[in-house]
């Protein structure tokens, strides 16, 4: 066939000499990929004679070749008639191919060329780079290249360590963005041009982290790099760490000249590239098997520090702190491992001597931990340690000079228990003596100290004085004045809920007859108002008990649908009444309900404007806003997006002061004569149970704005119908409670929403009553019993057992005990409702509906 070069170099007068002096191998296939030419330089490159291949499918010839690279790009080239080049390994002749590929008439021309040897010298060099890249990113010191001029240009990573950055930044920085601004500057310039000069640099710098500002002392080493390439090998070799690199069979890949030099010193061997580390500790075996088994770990991919005796006895011996890491290439595969050391044999010397120094000593310091003194018979002071400098601020040559000093330090109030103590002490005869007094340090902090002493007699028996301890206990004591708060809380508390329950079933009573009376008066009578007035300031009333119970039992909020503008109106209207403050309110109409609990949530505002008023003594205006908000995820407040009502409380007062602002939240924290510091803590803890938050906006001098952020509800405000009316329904009733003013009003109430009331005042009665009606074909529509009943059958016990006989039973829990769990989780509990007490008529209703349905 008559290829496109066959055809060239048969018009020449010599065409077979001409192809042979080809260096590249040569080949040309036809069509079906059968050999047309096969040059002399192919016969080398490929071993294979002419006379083997010609006239043959290249492809029978070597069918290792099938499916390969070079398959698929013969076809692609007859295909496309288009030129190729690739580079190839052939793993049957061991060799890598630079292969080029050209369109012919009626076929292809192929020529290629071994480049082995330099794919090697390639995989070599990147071997190197990879050894030197594992080495930089592992050093002990932070490295970083600049130019003079300060822009950095590249990094290891213990530098992105110690300035606490990421590599994308670093890149945008200059030395002048992680210096501290105090530091002189000018000074850089006169440094840089000695070290352009070719003069290395040593000296101390203050440094800056770049995110936080915070400083910290480097010491700093600049040395110039004159080569354009090779800056890895310049930084390694001009570091003064030993540092080195070894192939997986233990080689040395690299090495600098300070390891070169610390190895021919402690070894007595020159090392060179390509020594093995057998060969290069064959007359230390003990320190061969060491190494071997160190940089065996880091060849098997483990990266670690350690601290090792090496070299010959004979010559020198040192201690090095090590740090060995595994060397990896491209495709994440381990090639050898590479190592620093750094010469610590003077630090480890003087470690050394202090662990013995301190072994010696450590009876001793353990002796003077705590304020230790020594008084002779007559209350002078023999020895003070170092330690009471630490407690009082003077140091123990103050005490030495002056022995009455010493009561100058005690709290006046503690200063008769002292000397007292002192006086005792000093006798003669007494033994050992412990008491506690508080002293006051330098700077005037309090410290609580728990002194003890003892006698100190001689050999002869005479009395030599007191050698006493003094120790802080401040902590100790605080933390016991802590639990001592909380005990009487948590007593307050079981108090404050025995109280709850029993006012609000006396509430419960007062209100379902004042809401009775009212509704047997016609519209136009003026008793009317006076009632409802009544009927809401009953409703504030539970909030006296409700205080102390959130805080010290915690209370989970039983939530519902609550009209903040409402709410707000009535407590403002209950805490401003007699006070000099004037409100301004702006609640639009349009506000949404809030899921919350009504008590609860009216504790926190009438707290926060209480705490206005007591802020405005002479009066002033006190601003009351709210408005609808929607928060979106990620908000500056922390809470989950959705939809909110922000209510807003604003003084005129004094304000509060910065350093005050982070504490008004705390427990127990008040800067009020005689206040408790509880009441700004409760609400930031409802707040918190209520999905909410609350914060402060203050300036002194210029009043407090408290915000808060409440969940809005989809339901309606409680108390609220729909078609405006209290809801009613039908059905029989069971109630019980064991108070009998509870039972009265409730069957009224139920009588006036059209429902017939069965009432009993125990658990027992309550199960007979509706173990009859169940029997007589009569059940009740619904059963409300009190959740606590002194002495008897509980509301739980109750609801299980009606249940047991009666599985669709309809139970509605009641109870003053608000902050009881199966109050907020009452379903949990088999209850189909909740009404707590004190109940509205309309609150009643709504909780039958609900339950009964209709």
């Amino acid at each position: 066939m008559d290829h496109g070069l066959i055809g060239h170099i048969e018009r020449l007068e010599d065409p077979a000499e001409i192809l042979e002096r080809i260096s590249d191998g040569f080949l040309a296939l036809d069509e079906d990929l059968r050999v047309t030419c096969f040059s002399r330089a192919a016969e080398e490159q490929l071993r294979k004679f002419r006379d083997q291949v010609m006239g043959r499918c290249l492809f029978d010839v070597f069918p290792e070749a099938r499916g390969s690279v070079i398959e698929e790009s013969f076809h692609a080239a007859l295909r496309d008639r288009k030129a190729m080049a690739f580079e190839t390994y052939f793993a049957p002749l061991d060799e890598w191919y630079e292969v080029r590929v050209s369109p012919a008439p009626g076929g292809i021309d192929v020529y290629f060329r071994v480049i082995t040897e330099r794919k090697q010298a390639e995989e070599a060099l990147r071997e190197s780079e990879e050894a030197l890249r594992t080495v930089f990113n592992s050093t002990y010191d932070g490295i970083l290249l600049h130019t003079p001029d300060g822009a950095i240009v590249d990094f290891n990573e213990r530098f992105l360590r110690m300035y606490n950055l990421r590599p994308e930044e670093a890149k945008d920085l200059r030395i002048l963005d992680i210096s501290d601004p105090s530091m002189p500057v000018d000074s850089l310039g006169t440094i840089w041009q000695q070290v352009l000069a070719g003069r290395e640099q040593f000296f101390e710098w203050q440094a800056r982290r770049y995110h936080g500002g915070i400083t910290f002392p480097v010491e700093v080493f600049l040395r110039r790099l004159r080569e354009a390439h090779g800056l890895l090998e310049g930084i390694i070799e001009g570091s003064p760490d030993f540092i080195a690199a070894l192939d997986k069979d233990f080689r040395y890949i690299l090495f600098n000249t300070a390891y070169q030099r610390e190895f021919a010193k402690v070894f007595g061997l020159e090392l060179r590239a390509g020594m093995s580390m057998t060969e290069a500790m064959a007359h230390q075996p003990g320190d061969l098997r060491e190494a071997t088994a160190l940089w065996g770990r880091a060849i098997r991919g483990e990266t670690f520090s350690v601290v090792r005796e090496f070299g010959d006895p004979r010559r020198e011996r040192k201690t090095y702190e090590l740090r060995i890491s595994p060397i990896r290439d491209a495709r994440g595969e381990l090639i050898g491992a590479a190592h620093m050391a750094r010469d610590v044999s003077e630090r480890a010397r003087m470690e050394e001597a202090l662990r013995r120094s301190e072994e010696r000593y450590r009876l001793v310091a353990e002796l003077t931990h705590d304020w230790e003194y020594w008084l002779d018979p007559q209350g002078n002071y023999l020895y003070v340690s170092p330690s009471c400098e630490k407690v009082t601020g003077y140091p123990p040559t103050r005490f030495q000079e002056d022995p009455g000093f010493m009561v100058s330090v005690i709290h006046p109030e503690d200063r008769t228990t002292y000397t007292d103590h002192q006086h005792e002490s000093l006798t003669e005869g007494t033994g050992p003596l412990m008491v506690e007094f508080r002293v006051v340090d330098r700077g005037g902090a309090e410290h609580w100290i728990e002194h003890v002493c003892q006698p100190v007699y001689g050999s002869d028996g005479r009395f030599l004085g007191r050698r006493g301890s003094n120790r802080d206990i401040t902590d100790r004591k605080r933390t016991e004045e802590e639990l001592q708060k909380a005990q009487r809380l948590e007593s307050i508390g079981i108090l404050a809920g025995g109280i709850a329950h029993d006012f609000n079933n006396i509430l419960t009573a007062i209100l379902g007859n004042l809401a009775l009376a009212r509704m047997q008066l016609p519209p136009e009578s003026p008793a009317g108002a006076r009632l409802a007035s009544a009927e809401r300031a009953a409703l504030r009333a539970k909030g006296l008990s409700l205080q102390l119970l959130t805080f010290a039992k915690g209370g989970a909020p039983i939530k519902k649908a609550v009209s903040i503008p409402t709410l707000v109106r009535e407590v403002a209207e209950l805490a401003l009444r007699g006070s000099k403050v004037k409100s301004e309110m702006a609640l639009p109409p349009d506000l949404w309900p809030v899921e919350a609990d009504e008590s609860q949530l009216s504790q926190v505002v009438s707290n926060i404007i209480i705490n206005g008023v007591q802020a405005m003594p002479e009066g002033g205006r006190m601003g009351i806003g709210a408005a609808n908000e929607e928060l979106a995820a990620g908000n500056h407040l922390g809470l989950a997006a959705g939809r909110y009502v922000r209510i807003e409380i604003r003084d005129e007062g004094s304000g509060i002061p910065p350093q005050d602002l982070d504490r008004i939240f705390d427990p127990y924290f008040t800067t009020k004569e005689g206040g408790s510091g509880l009441g700004l803590a409760i609400s930031y803890s409802i707040m918190k149970r209520h999905g909410g938050a609350i914060g402060v906006d203050s300036q002194p001098g210029r009043g407090s704005t408290f915000s808060l952020h409440l969940p809005a509800s989809a339901g309606k405000p409680a108390g609220q119908p729909e078609n405006g009316a209290t809801p009613g329904g039908g059905g029989r009733v069971l109630v019980m409670d064991n108070e009998e003013a509870v039972n009265d009003v409730a069957a009224a109430m139920l009588e006036h929403l059209g429902y017939q009331a069965t009432t009993v005042r125990d658990g027992a009665g309550a199960l007979d009553a509706y173990r009859r009606a169940l029997a007589a074909g009569e059940p009740f529509a619904a059963v409300i019993t009190d959740l606590t009943v002194p002495g008897g059958v509980g509301g739980r016990e109750v609801a299980e057992k009606i249940l047991a006989m009666d599985p669709e039973a309809k139970v509605i829990v009641s109870s003053g005990y608000a902050n009881d769990p199966v109050m907020s989780h009452y379903a949990e509990y088999g209850f189909t409702g909740v009404v707590p007490k004190p109940y509205k008529l309309a609150e009643l209703g709504k909780a039958l509906r609900e339950a009964v349905g209709g």
